[in-house]
């Protein structure tokens, strides 16, 4: 792929804006600094050696004491230095980590514990202080956690790897914790709670970003699912005469409009209640330099100077800008997990993802689904990775809102599934997964592991649209003309479902929540939804939205 795809539209700002974390590294060199991820009140990863890096002087020896141990390095030519601290055991106790050299440097309240980067889209960066979710809202009141902790990334988006980023570390109260990632204190809380051990969580998502944002321009160039991005990219990059001046009169008149942030809360509180859609201000155009969106900007910007940050583990939430991507995604979020591990220098670092949550409108009849199909694709990355994981949100969606406010429902799975997967507690981790079928008396017989307790059916309600708990809802049977129609079900034992339909006396193939918004409510006791399956391995029937060709592994 031709490097000029990646050309900014005003290269010498984005080379500036690349290096503005390494001037005070050079032209003050003389001062003693940490990276910007290290901070009070700060947590460090358990187990494992801890790096802590930063800048001085050419050639100046620097010490870093924490916790009984006092680690030393020289810095190098450009002025940075760091140390490892050897693996430590989890502690809640409050002390300090000091650095000296040609000065000092104190950090106070310092923990060790385990540490999740909680990454990807809008849905993963969405605050606690969700309006309308009086669940959240109540969470934020009994906020009350000091051995859990945040920091937020900073949001840089340059043409090359940043040096460094910016944080804050802040403690779990009620007037903290209105900003964090709602998946991401809703998880750590949960395992803080069940572990005993302090937790730091990462905010590092950006809305509406594509995985091709998140990895290195190398290795964009080096696999050939990333080729139908790079060429829109580099479309967009040419319309950037037409589509800046419009996006700069457009933001312009938005900021008129809505000087602070104040005034725009106001107007969508209102517009909420008149039913109507939120106002958001207008996105920079893709190409433009310093758009999250362009080729590798999340990961210059947050990624690869938050690295190598010793972390326990990944949450990854994103997919709305590569849903359509479907038969790429495997091969880039292979090559992205093998990116961060090779940063963090954890070969085996976890990373746990979930498929997208249901939106749009409720199918009149079957239809194929680009949002079942990318979870299948997650699947198979799962299922080849071996230290990676899927958590299904197929019941957490809204017909009408591409940020569904029940973000309980993806912070509970994801800490479910890390508890087992990750820590190795006993238990049902995950909805029921498809396990066999065969064609009987003129139904299908669905068999599922992870039935835990036994399967039941659950009362669903997602944006007004609800199922009872009277019967099984989501399934659908197909002949040998590959016409899929909706089937009656029934549980008949702790871990078998009978799906039945008139039209099809002889199927051979079963599909479940198998639809954009799907209408489906089969769970195990534990409460877990089962998930979405296929037992076909039909092409993608949707004549309105065809989808991209797919592309070899590299």
């Amino acid at each position: 792929m031709p490097r000029y795809l990646f050309r900014p539209v005003k290269p010498r700002l984005a080379a500036f804006a690349g290096l503005l974390f390494l001037i005070p590294a050079v032209l003050c060199g003389a001062d003693l600094r940490l990276a910007g991820m290290f901070g009070d009140h700060m947590v460090l990863q358990r187990d494992v050696p801890v790096p802590v890096w930063g800048w001085a002087a050419p050639g100046e020896k620097v010490n870093v004491e924490f916790a009984d141990q006092k680690k030393s390095a020289a810095a190098d030519a450009s002025g940075k230095w760091m140390v490892k601290l050897d693996p430590m055991t989890a502690s809640a106790e409050s002390r300090t980590l000091t650095v000296t050299g040609n000065g000092s440097l104190t950090l106070s309240d310092v923990l060790v514990g385990d540490v999740w980067l909680c990454s990807g889209q809008s849905n993963m960066g969405i605050p606690m202080d969700v309006p309308g979710n009086e669940f959240l809202q109540q969470r934020i009141r009994e906020a009350d956690n000091p051995q859990l902790r945040f920091v937020q990334l900073a949001h840089q988006f340059p043409d090359q790897p940043a040096a460094d980023t910016k944080g804050s570390w802040r403690i779990a109260r009620p007037d903290t914790v209105r900003s964090w990632t709602a998946i991401g204190y809703l998880f750590g809380d949960k395992i803080q709670r069940e572990l005993g051990v302090p937790v730091g969580i990462v905010g590092g998502a950006m809305g509406g970003t594509p995985i091709e944002s998140w990895m290195s321009r190398e290795v964009l160039l080096a696999n050939h699912a990333n080729e139908p991005y790079l060429e829109k990219h580099a479309a967009a990059v040419q319309q950037l005469p037409k589509t800046l001046p419009k996006f700069e009169k457009e933001l312009a008149a938005f900021k008129e409009r809505f000087p602070d942030t104040p005034s725009l809360v106001a107007e969508n509180a209102a517009r909420r209640q008149r039913g109507e859609p939120e106002l958001r201000e207008p996105r920079k155009p893709d190409g433009a330099a310093d758009s999250a969106r362009n080729p590798a900007a999340c990961f210059n910007g947050k990624i690869a100077p938050f690295a190598p940050f010793a972390i326990k583990g990944v949450l990854w939430y994103q997919g709305e800008g590569n849903v359509n991507g479907f038969l790429q995604y495997p091969f880039q979020m292979a090559d992205l997990m093998k990116l961060w591990r090779g940063l963090f220098g954890l070969p085996k670092l976890p990373f746990i993802m979930t498929e997208l949550a249901p939106l749009g409108p409720v199918a009149a009849a079957p239809e194929d689904s680009a949002r079942a199909r990318f979870g299948e694709a997650l699947a198979k990355t799962a299922k080849a990775d071996g230290n990676a994981w899927v958590i299904t949100i197929v019941d957490g969606g809204d017909p009408d809102n591409i940020h569904p406010a029940k973000k309980e429902i993806p912070g509970e799975r994801f800490a479910a599934m890390a508890l087992a997967k990750v820590y190795g507690r006993d238990g049902i981790a995950h909805g029921p997964l498809l396990k066999s079928w065969k064609a009987v008396d003129g139904g299908a017989e669905i068999k599922f592991d992870s039935a835990g307790g036994g399967l039941i059916a659950k009362a669903v309600n997602l944006g007004g649209h609800g199922v009872g708990d009277d019967s099984v809802h989501g399934f659908e049977l197909a002949g040998k003309d590959k016409k899929f129609f909706p089937a009656t079900a029934r549980i008949v034992e702790g871990d078998t479902v009978i799906a039945k339909c008139p039209q099809v006396p002889s199927p051979i193939a079963v599909r479940y929540a198998w639809a954009g918004f799907p209408l489906c409510n089969l769970y195990n006791r534990e409460g877990f939804a089962a998930y979405p399956f296929r037992t076909d391995d039909w092409p993608f029937l949707q004549p309105a939205a065809p989808p991209p060709k797919e592309s070899p592994s590299p």
